[in-house]
């Protein structure tokens, strides 16, 4: 009987489903609204609401019944509420008339256990109808029993627990309208008495007010308990997310990561009254939270959320059953269901149809839209918008009212909706180029497989042309929104065609195109699952199909193009089969890389395994290592594989065994480039971004095994750079390198890689790569450097083929000219990956090259009336929805809009001398808009509803310009007018963050900004500020800023320059710090301006262009030279004196010196009103090269005054040699003087003061460790060493500065602006400043003091002002001064310095002393001096002619057939031709060449132990010495091209000890004997002779462009 009784109770407890008993009716208040807005800056809100009474029925167990009644509707539009949105703030609900029936139809609901198992419909509903059912009914699922429980074994509770007594908490894995997720339950006991107390009340109150009708429980029968359901969103088995290109195809580590920058949280609370087997649902607050961070967590969120409330009105017995179900329409999932226009399940679409939803708008209610606007009528409204863009573009556009990005937008919206034969429609309809240009691009962005497909046909058909086809090609991997199989063998045919194969630029952009579609869709863990919705599709994109044309047709294919194809267009398929990422690609790659046609090719395959990498590291390094050990190959072919190497993440035995290689390696630029590596790697430390900790790690413990480098990097070296930076507050990191492998045969690297990536959330976000890939890149220097000479005098010398004895010197030089060998043609690769799938390649080869260069130089014509391009740069959309059954949609799109309107030309003419550009009326300008918006569609009014904010940039220039440039003359001559303009304010720049809710009408395409129903966000009363400008030339133009933050919040870039300095700006791209409104304008008001046209002049006058007497040969005296001396007795004069004093340069002086040597201009300014306004001014610079002083005179002259500046800036470095230098008192004057007036008198600004060497600055010049070196080469006779060098330059900065400053008349605003110079220095300064405001000047003056420190690398400066005392102690500078020297002592002009810097200065020197031979390339040999002459250096091209000889204490200079001979022994007298010269230091000798007059040799006495011997056309420097000579050469000009015993100047030591013929001498003593020649006469012994067995080199030349054998 009790078995009996126990068995009925399990029978009665599982008819009652949990929560329903059989045979009951339940009726619920149910309210759901959606807001979306940006709460940070003011809450204000765009939003919908639902309203209804939801009635259940339970006619048996586990079968539920509603009905939705009364459903009502409302909306806010643009509405500031003080309430937050979690108080319910009101919404203006009104009754839905349209949809009530749909709404109010039955659907049934199964449970089992308190789980949805089925939902059923009456018949085919809309789905967005279904879908707010399937958010009603989620609500009434409790799991309870735990039958969907992920930890099973938290179901075992421990001892002593029981149940409604105690909190439990469990996860399981349950569905809902967001999809299969992880939901965590959390239950309360029941409440105790005064809790349930005041839930009673709180009921009880919302009965009486908001909630009238609701059912209040009676206290004593009412035992209610809570259940919290939290959703984790993070761990989904399914999410119904429509996401295109979210991230970028790279890397992904959470189910979350299709929304780069997101926090997405859902959260239900439950009061149930009874227990926890039997209860009733008494009422449910449910909440949910999308945040949205578009630019990083510090910036203000977009939000969009949610609100349900249900509350139980009544609980009756049921008296009437609804009935069953009429054509039953089953859903076995909650998930959310996207709307189609055919009402029917979401497929895979075809080629032509209509989609069935919008791929701008995925989510949307697409039929109730298309109801409203048919596409028939659809096809209008875009060639309307069109037409409108077309005629925004004639001109430039206004920035706000015209806003061009902005209908980009609404076209591609539109395009979104129609099919294959409705876009021939549009098509046409348009008349003009332009709108057809607009037409194509708009097809491009929009993405969608009828798009595609009409762009597929117009390209096979040759309406698309060339130019504008080619962006397109390159960013469908981007764009394409949909890539079905039939889509991409439509593309894939297309890049087969004729129209495409015809031309190379095509044909390379559509391989590489097709390639990143196949890896996107087929290969890459992000795309598949995150880019391309395949999961919401009946099948993936990438079936079997895709993958068979992949590897058995595509990969086939580009494996015949490289077969078939010349290098440049091979290098390219190389890529595109990288690109693919699929595993037979190793095969083909690891073939290519054998076969050796060209490093260049070589390399290349190397670094197209890039993308197998993270699937199969261990293969890639098995293949690489071998490569980059082996030392035959050539550099950069073994710098390719070993950055392929430690790109794999090798384990730590990797690392040490290539660390400890460079010890052993032969080859400079793989051994810089392994420590750069190592050197940068290891200070990256972002543990966040996998793998990089681990790999900088790795480096960081292996560095100490590398061997460091000789001497710093420079451009013409080998490195490769990383750098990575973290913003913590934004969550924002980028990673840079920069990899350079120098050429041995050019200064021009042959390859320069850069790559920059962006992580938001450690999610890679964007990753942009740039490689150059150059060989023969000297023939672009000789273009440059004016190298005139035909194919064969082009041919260089063979690096090993100098051959032996030169009978004399005429031999000697034949020989070099006959001992030809064929020279590295010129080939050049560009290759740029732009947002990790855009791909573009540029190839140049000697013949393309050569082509452009003769257009260039024969001269020729350029025209052009219309250049327009529109794309993407960035196109990011997700699609999720909310918790109420509506779609989120998530967008970031970045459109840009580049335009040039208006005539064009270009003229040029060489051989005259002559250069003409004319534009007439042009309108330029460039718009980019970056839209971020969070919004959903109302079905009930078909509006959009969210919220979002703009940040546009636009630049333009409306002009007409006349520019020609006499080069024979040295003038230009410009004139300059406005443009025309439909609107009289021209806005050249503008900046803007527009914040905004909108509420806009999805069937009214229009301008979303600046629609009537899109709200500005301002919190509060923005700050104005105008600048006005340009009044003194006649315009009226101003600078306007209006913001509701301050200024220096517009980004990072501020805080993080001031934090980081300058070397953490090149880390850091542009990020907003803020997304509140800020509009800034620079505007010129045409109407107002008084200004009609500029036509100005330019003139540069030299003392260079004087005429020479053609019949002497030698020339000592000239006019400038005295001058010069005149100059240095003046300052020699001041130095033994050591009085301060400030010379003045009288008007006469100034004159003289602006004829010989400057520039002028004059400028004339015509008004409307046809009065001119004149402008003038002239420049002289004068510069003592041996002193270091530059003299500068400037006069102006305007319709307001004139302005005149005179100043004369000593940099006293005396001598080459530093003893000499540290020996030198120096006391030298400074001084400058600003004037301006009338007459620049009235009012005046003076400096003077002077530079000193003190006992101070001396020994900070001695104490450096270069200085302890340099001292033990000066005992042992080499002053000259490159320690010396170095220490020579700390010695001439190491001065003191004192200087005084002094002003007369000088107005308000010239001192307004020196105050704020003032205060932003200190601003710049203040961590090194201490503001000392009670040490007075009792001189009334300023006085500034200041100090280098070369030791420290840093400046001390003292301010003694009248009224307090200012220091700075210690500034530590941004850059090496001492690498950097030009920047203080002027020694050479800037350009020469920098180039210097860049390609190595401290390299290209050759030092031979009584001792030692250093050769160019840093190699030590004993010195063996003998009777015989030993070839020093020579230029083995033979294009400038120029070698150097020695013989015992004798130096033989032989150029362009004269001859120079220095005895060191008495280096004031020397020989020309054999006719002796003598040399002084006031009078310097120059050398003319008889036929050109130009300077063939400068000599110029230093010291009377130091000449300076120049060779301005051959770009070669001698200093000779009593200890020995210096050879500069220039690493422009001789790269590889010198032989001798100073070496062959290709940056590598291993080749420096190999004679003429090939041999690779054991000692110094052979290298040295091979290069003896016999001049003059010399005996037999002289004549070197070749061993008869040697080891050779060979010489590894490249033959470019040479079919390779097939594989």
């Amino acid at each position: 009987m009790a078995a009996s009784l126990l068995l009925l109770l399990l029978v009665s407890a599982c008819a009652a489903e949990l929560g329903f008993q059989p045979k009951r009716q339940y009726t619920y208040l149910y309210e759901a609204k959606q807001a979306s807005g940006i709460p940070g800056i003011k809450s204000q809100w765009s939003a919908l609401g639902m309203k209804m009474k939801v009635t259940v029925q339970v006619p048996t167990a586990g079968n539920l019944f509603f009905k939705l009644e009364n459903v009502q509707q409302g909306e806010l539009k643009n509405t500031y509420t003080q309430q937050p949105w979690r108080k319910s703030f009101s919404l203006p609900y009104s009754p839905v008339q349209q949809y009530q029936q749909e709404l109010s139809k039955v659907f049934k609901v199964e449970l089992n256990g308190g789980v949805i198992r089925k939902i059923q419909t009456s018949g085919e509903e809309p789905i967005w109808v279904v879908n707010i059912k399937k958010s009603i009914a989620q609500m009434f699922q409790l799991d309870m029993q735990k039958h969907q429980a992920i930890d099973v074994p938290s179901m075992v509770q421990p001892s002593g627990y029981q149940s409604g007594q105690q909190a439990d908490f469990f996860r399981v894995m349950e569905e809902s309208i967001g999809g299969e997720c992880e939901t965590l339950y959390e239950t309360t006991p029941v409440l105790p008495q005064d809790l349930k107390g005041d839930m009673v009340q709180e009921l009880t109150l919302l009965s009486q007010t908001s909630l009238p009708g609701i059912k209040v429980p009676d206290f004593d029968s009412f035992h209610p308990f809570v259940v919290t359901k939290t959703k984790n969103y993070q761990n989904c088995k399914v999410r119904p997310n429509w996401q295109h290109m979210t991230p970028g195809a790279v890397s992904c580590h959470t189910e979350d990561c299709y929304l780069t920058a997101s926090n997405r949280s859902a959260s239900a609370r439950y009061v149930l009254d009874g227990d926890r087997n039997n209860f009733q649902i008494q009422y449910v607050v449910a909440e949910s939270e999308a945040l949205m961070f578009p630019y990083g967590h510090e910036t203000e969120q977009l939000w969009t959320v949610t609100n349900q409330t249900l509350f139980l009105q009544k609980n009756d017995r049921m008296t009437s059953f609804f009935g069953e179900l009429q054509h039953p329409q089953s859903y076995d999932k909650l998930a959310f269901q996207y709307p189609t226009a055919d009402g029917k399940e979401l497929k895979i679409p075809d080629l032509k149809s209509a989609p069935q939803l919008s791929t701008y708008l995925p989510g949307a209610p697409v039929k109730l839209i298309l109801e409203k606007m048919p596409p028939t009528q659809l096809v209008g409204v875009i060639v309307q918008l069109i037409q409108k863009v077309d005629q925004m573009t004639q001109k430039v556009p206004d920035p706000v009212q015209q806003d061009v990005t902005g209908y980009i937008l609404e076209i591609e919206r539109a395009l979104s909706w129609l099919s294959y034969d409705q876009l021939g429609q549009i098509y046409s309809q348009l008349k003009t180029d332009g709108q057809k240009g607009i037409y194509w691009d708009c097809l491009a962005m929009a993405g969608t497989n009828p798009t595609v497909m009409r762009l597929i046909d117009d390209i096979s058909s040759n309406k698309v042309d060339l130019n504008r086809m080619t962006p397109i090609l390159a960013t469908l991997s981007i764009n394409i929104k949909t890539p079905t199989y039939q889509l991409i063998e439509k593309l894939f045919q297309l890049f087969k065609s004729s129209a495409i194969q015809s031309h190379q630029m095509q044909r390379t952009t559509m391989a590489l195109s097709l390639s990143n579609i196949f890896y996107q869709i087929c290969i890459s863990n992000t795309t598949v699952e995150h880019s391309y919705t395949q999961g919401l599709y009946q099948e993936h994109f990438c079936n079997s199909q895709t993958s068979a044309l992949l590897k058995e047709q595509f990969i086939p294919f580009l494996e015949t193009k490289i077969e078939q194809s010349q290098e440049a267009e091979r290098l390219a398929y190389i890529q595109a089969m990288g690109n693919t990422g699929h595993k037979s690609i190793i095969s083909h790659l690891e073939k290519i890389v054998s076969i050796q046609r060209s490093p260049l090719e070589a390399s290349k395959a190397i670094y197209a395994f890039y993308r197998v990498i993270a699937q199969y590291p261990e293969k890639v390094r098995n293949i690489m290592s071998p490569i980059y050990h082996d030392i035959s190959k050539p550099v950069e072919v073994r710098v390719a594989a070993v950055t392929m190497v430690l790109a794999t993440n090798p384990p730590i035995a990797y690392w040490q065994k290539i660390a400890t290689s460079t010890w052993f390696e032969p080859s400079n630029a793989v051994a810089a480039v392994i420590h750069s590596t190592y050197s940068t790697m290891a200070n990256i430390t972002m543990a966040h971004v996998e793998p990089l900790f681990e790999m900088s790690r790795n480096a960081r413990i292996t560095l100490p095994l590398v061997r460091p480098p000789q001497g710093r990097y420079a451009f013409s070296g080998s490195y490769s750079f990383r750098n990575g930076q973290l913003i913590p507050q934004y969550q924002v990191a980028a990673l840079s390198r920069l990899t350079v492998v120098a050429s041995k045969t050019s200064v021009i690297p042959s390859v320069l890689f850069m790559e920059f990536q962006k992580y938001i959330n450690s999610i890679l976000y964007s990753n942009h790569r740039w490689s150059l890939n150059v060989q023969g890149g000297q023939q672009i220097i000789d273009d440059i450097m004016g190298v005139e000479y035909n194919s064969q005098q082009r041919a260089r010398q063979s690096p090993r083929d100098l051959r032996a004895i030169y009978q004399s010197l005429d031999s000697f030089l034949q020989s070099m000219k006959e001992k030809l060998q064929a020279p590295e043609k010129f080939h050049a690769t560009l290759y740029a990956q732009l947002l990790g799938a855009v791909d573009a390649f540029v190839a140049f080869d000697e013949s393309s090259y050569s082509s452009w260069l003769q257009k260039i130089r024969q001269g020729g014509s350029w025209s052009s009336q219309q250049v327009q391009k529109i794309a993407y740069l960035e196109d990011t959309t997700v699609t999720f929805a909310s918790e109420i059954g509506m779609p989120v949609i998530y967008s970031k799109k970045m459109p840009m809009v580049a335009s040039v309107r208006g005539k064009i030309s270009i003229e040029w003419k060489p051989q005259d001398g002559q250069y003409h550009v004319t534009m007439d009326n042009v309108q330029p300008f460039v718009s980019v808009s970056n839209f971020v918006t969070v919004t959903t569609i109302n079905p009930f009014s078909l509006r959009s509803l969210g919220a979002g904010v703009e940040n546009k940039a636009q630049l333009s220039m409306p002009m007409s310009l006349k520019a020609a440039l006499d080069i024979r003359t040295k003038t230009m001559q410009l004139e300059i007018q406005p443009g025309q303009q439909s609107s009289t304010k021209v806005a050249i720049a503008h900046i803007r963050t527009f914040p905004f809710t909108t509420a806009v009408e999805v069937n009214k395409y229009e301008n979303l900004i600046t629609s009537p129903d899109t709200k500005e966000i301002i919190s509060s009363h923005p700050a104005e500020w105008k600048l006005p400008f340009g009044k003194a030339v006649g315009l009226e133009g101003y600078l306007q800023l209006v913001s509701d933050s301050p200024v220096m919040n517009f980004g990072t870039f501020w805080a993080e320059a001031a934090r980081r300095g300058r070397s953490g700006l090149s880390s850091f791209w542009f990020m907003m710090k803020s997304l509140r409104s800020r509009h800034y304008d620079v505007v010129i008001d045409t109407a107002q301006s008084s200004f009609q046209k500029l036509q100005a002049t330019f003139a540069l006058v030299s003392s260079d262009s004087q005429t020479l007497e053609p019949s002497r040969l030698v020339i000592t005296g000239q006019e400038h030279m005295r001058q010069v001396q005149s100059n240095i007795q003046q300052t020699r004069q001041m130095l033994q004196n050591q009085q301060m004093q400030s010379p003045q340069v009288s008007q006469q002086q100034r004159q003289v010196m602006s004829n010989k040597y400057g520039y002028s201009a004059t400028a004339t300014i015509l008004q409307k009103n046809g009065s001119p306004l004149q402008y003038s001014s002239k420049i002289a610079l004068h510069t003592d090269p041996n002193w270091y002083t530059q003299k500068l005179a400037l006069k102006a002259n305007s319709p307001n005054g004139e302005t005149c500046l005179d100043a004369e800036l000593a940099f006293p470095t005396l001598s080459d040699i530093r003893d000499e230098l540290l020996r030198t008192e120096i006391k030298a004057p400074v001084w400058a003087k600003l004037g301006y007036g009338r007459s620049c008198q009235e009012h005046s600004l003076k400096m003077q003061g002077y530079v000193r060497r003190d006992e101070l600055a001396k020994e900070y010049a001695t104490s450096c460790p270069e200085a302890q070196r340099c001292i033990q080469h000066e005992r042992q006779g080499n002053p000259n060493s490159a320690d010396c060098r170095r220490a020579k330059d700390r010695a001439a900065l190491a001065n003191f500065y004192d200087l005084e400053f002094t002003q007369n008349a000088v107005t308000q605003n010239v001192l307004q602006a020196c105050y704020n110079v003032e205060n932003f220095v200190k601003y710049i300064l203040w961590p090194y400043m201490d503001d000392n405001r009670f040490a007075q000047n009792p001189s009334g003056k300023v006085n500034v003091k200041m100090q280098f420190k070369p030791d420290i690398n840093a400046l001390s400066i003292q301010v003694f002002k009248p009224s307090s005392t200012i220091t700075f102690d210690k500034v530590q500078l941004p850059y090496s001064v001492v690498r950097e020297p030009w920047l203080l002592t002027m020694r050479k002009s800037i350009s020469k310095k920098i180039v210097d810097g860049l390609y190595g200065v401290d390299k290209t020197v050759c030092l031979v002393d009584r001792l030692v031979v250093k050769t160019y390339d840093n190699v030590t040999l004993v010195r063996h001096p003998s009777e015989c002459w030993t070839l020093l250096t020579a230029d083995s091209s033979r294009i400038r002619n120029i070698a150097v000889f020695e013989k015992q204490s004798t130096i033989r200079v032989v150029m362009e057939g004269r001859v120079a001979e220095f005895d060191l022994g008495s280096l004031s007298h020397f020989k020309v031709d054999g006719q002796p010269q003598i040399i002084d230091a006031r009078t310097p000798v120059t050398l003319r060449d008889n036929a050109t007059r130009k300077t063939v040799l400068l000599v110029q006495m230093l010291s009377p132990d130091t000449i300076k011997v120049v060779a301005p056309e051959h770009y070669v420097k001698l200093i000779i010495s009593k200890e020995g000579v210096q050879i500069h050469a220039s690493l422009l000009a001789y790269r590889n091209r010198m032989r001798g015993v100073c070496g062959d100047f290709d940056g590598e030591e291993q080749s420096d000890l190999v004679g003429p013929s090939g041999c690779i001498h054991k000692t110094g003593q052979e290298f040295y004997d091979a290069y003896r020649v016999a001049l003059d006469g010399s005996s037999s012994q002289c004549q070197w002779r070749e061993p008869s067995r040697c080891i050779r080199r060979p010489a590894q030349t490249q033959q470019a462009y040479q079919q390779g054998p097939r594989y």
